[in-house]
């Protein structure tokens, strides 16, 4: 789709966060996400160069 970066959320704490980490993505802010009653604290995530990202992602493939 010609994207080169991206951004998510990850609960902080989640296990998902090394996953995320391996990647090359890094937190650029922790901030606080409202559901209802209460508040979740949230990593943005940022990943630039996607495509490098993916190659990581098949050769990781292939080792399996």
């Amino acid at each position: 789709m010609g994207y080169n970066d991206m951004y998510l959320e990850c609960l902080v704490g989640s296990p998902t966060q090394s996953f995320y980490e391996k990647y090359d993505g890094y937190i650029v802010d922790t901030v606080d996400l409202p559901i209802r009653d209460f508040t979740v604290k949230v990593n943005i995530y940022e990943f630039k160069d996607l495509q490098s990202i993916l190659n990581k992602l098949k050769n990781n493939k292939k080792m399996i």
